[in-house]
């Protein structure tokens, strides 16, 4: 498929006060009086000045009485085109552009070149090729005529006619790399194959030795899977540039075609040692890995070879650091990944990416005080990053540090616009304050947070679970919980939330029956089982509540005794 072109390489506003200059002169003033005169170059003028100073509105203002003066200056109308071009109204820009091209008596460069701009912005790309094709006409010294031209006929699928104008092209400036590869890709997409390939053999002719053309020469054949042919011309390339790096690209494929995987590793592994090959090639290349890496040894032995080639060719280039890491997080290898994306930081540290990727892997090892530490040093270059305040409260959080989420927390929400970084916040802010006994903080950021999101039932849970342990509220506890358990009818602590509840307000026989199906749920749990021991005591049926009870301190003992360091 030939590849559209939707851009006009024409620089027109760059000349706004030179070629609208010029073009007042070919307008009608000789037939406007003295005053009708002095009155269009009053509005004109203005219009320009307010144009240049970028006040699009007024300036069509003031062009438009110009034009109520002189109902046939082409300048005046090239500029309403031109300033609804920079405003993207395009049809209008074509209705002004077309006027200006009519009404001009002599042909304008630029009148014409922005009518096929315009045309093209309305995808009208036939009526733009014929446009260039009047250029080509009036000036056919000019070679960006016949390229637009020919990429105007390829946009509007008339590639026979864009072929007749790059060949008119090379009968008039001979063959070069620009008119040779679009000739091909045109060839090509007739489904001439051996005519595209003479197009690209006749720019080797025209310029022998170089290089890029014998490329493009082998990756023609390799389009027809002629690989005999390909392998050649890329060993040609070799012969003058001994470390090429695209024509090793092109032998390994080759050699992969053919099987040859041993041969086609080397090949590719002599293209990452090629410093002048382009970092964002090897990457993309090395990125073709990461979705097989973890399927077969063999591809992984090779992407975290060719990472260590890279890096050795690039050791100052973060990305190559980023995409090594990305490889080795891959292949199961978290704590390289980490220190790789260290090295990156390290080169880059006004990427927030990288960081990101840093803190992915805290996180994913349960790592709280690397994730605080790598948080902490990340908010102090990025400051109005939510996400940083919400990781870093969040570790916080899980090492006890209180204090330092309520800093964080509050901090955070200073700064944050998005409801749910505030809620997110506000959830490690309301925990942090309950545990430090700061209830009346821990309540109004619950409300808050709920106030944003009233079906956050995780907060309800907490929110209701945290009232249960004071004893307060205990009408709205229980109304909280039934709402969580209402949007999560099945998640276990919600229920040992609801049993709570329900003991708390004194409602035992109630209470019996919810915690004793949270305990079947979830009977290793110190703190649900002794809820149900609890309440079993208190209905009377003291031996067994002695026997969970027992087994919960059991348990608590079992987890504390994990958790030492």
């Amino acid at each position: 498929m030939i590849k559209t072109v939707g851009k006009i390489a024409l620089f027109l506003s760059a000349v706004v006060l030179l070629s609208s200059c010029a073009g007042r002169k070919k307008t009608s003033a000789s037939q406007l009086t003295f005053q009708q005169k002095s009155l269009f170059d009053k509005y004109y003028f203005e219009a320009i000045k307010l144009k240049v100073l970028g006040d699009y509105t007024g300036a069509a203002t003031q062009f438009a009485d110009a034009l109520k003066v002189d109902p046939n200056s082409h300048a005046a109308m090239y500029q309403m085109a031109n300033l609804n071009m920079a405003q993207r109204n395009f049809h209008e820009a074509v209705y002004w552009a077309e006027r200006s091209v009519k009404y001009a008596p002599d042909f304008n460069f630029w009148y014409y070149g922005q009518l096929a701009q315009a045309y093209n912005k309305v995808a009208e790309f036939k009526k733009s090729a014929e446009t260039f094709v009047k250029m080509i006409d009036a000036e056919p010294g000019r070679r960006t005529n016949y390229i637009e031209a020919g990429n105007q006929f390829i946009n509007a699928k008339e590639l026979k006619s864009a072929l007749q104008i790059i060949n008119k092209y090379e009968d008039k400036f001979g063959v070069d790399e620009e008119s040779a590869q679009k000739k091909s890709e045109i060839l090509f997409a007739l489904g001439k194959s051996s005519d595209a390939i003479q197009a690209i053999q006749k720019l080797v002719k025209a310029y022998p030795g170089e290089v890029n053309y014998m490329g493009l020469l082998a990756e023609a054949y390799m389009r027809i899977n002629n690989f005999t042919e390909a392998e050649k011309w890329y060993k040609e390339v070799l012969k003058i540039e001994s470390s090429n790096g695209l024509a090793y690209f092109g032998l390994a494929e080759i050699a992969r075609n053919k099987e040859q995987n041993e041969e086609s590793f080397n090949y590719m592994k002599r293209a990452f040692e090629d410093p002048n090959l382009s970092v964002s090639l090897k990457v993309q290349v090395l990125g073709s890995y990461y979705r097989f890496i973890n399927l077969n040894p063999d591809m992984k032995k090779e992407a975290l070879a060719l990472c260590k080639t890279l890096i050795e060719t690039h050791p100052t280039e973060p990305e190559v650091y980023m995409i090594n890491g990305d490889m080795y997080y891959a292949a199961g290898f978290p704590d390289t990944a980490r220190l790789s994306l260290l090295n990156a930081v390290e080169l880059d540290p006004a990427n927030v990416e990288i960081w990101r990727k840093i803190i992915s892997i805290d996180d994913e090892q349960d790592d709280y005080q690397k994730m605080k530490e790598d948080s902490r040093n990340a908010l102090e270059l990025f400051p109005n990053h939510p996400f940083l305040y919400i990781i870093n409260a969040y570790a916080n959080l899980y090492l006890e540090d209180y204090n330092s989420v309520i800093e964080v927390a509050n901090a955070g929400l200073e700064i944050c616009v998005l409801n749910q970084d505030r809620v997110d916040l506000l959830s490690t802010l309301a925990d942090a304050c309950n545990s430090l006994g700061k209830y009346a903080e821990s309540d109004q950021a619950f409300d808050e947070l709920l106030e944003i999101d009233p079906e956050n039932h995780l907060a309800l849970n907490n929110y209701a679970y945290y009232l249960s342990l004071r004893g307060s509220s205990l009408d709205k506890a229980l109304a909280m919980i039934t709402k969580a358990l209402a949007l999560q009818p099945t998640q276990a602590t919600y229920v040992d939330t609801h049993g709570w509840v329900l003991y708390q307000l004194g409602r035992y026989e109630e209470a019996e029956k919810v915690l004793k199906i949270a305990y079947e749920k979830m009977s290793g749990e110190a703190e649900v089982v002794e809820h149900y021991a609890t309440v079993l005591i208190k209905n009377g049926k003291v031996e067994a509540g002695n026997e969970l009870m027992k087994k919960a301190n059991e348990l608590k003992s079992s987890q504390n005794g994990n958790n030492q360091p």
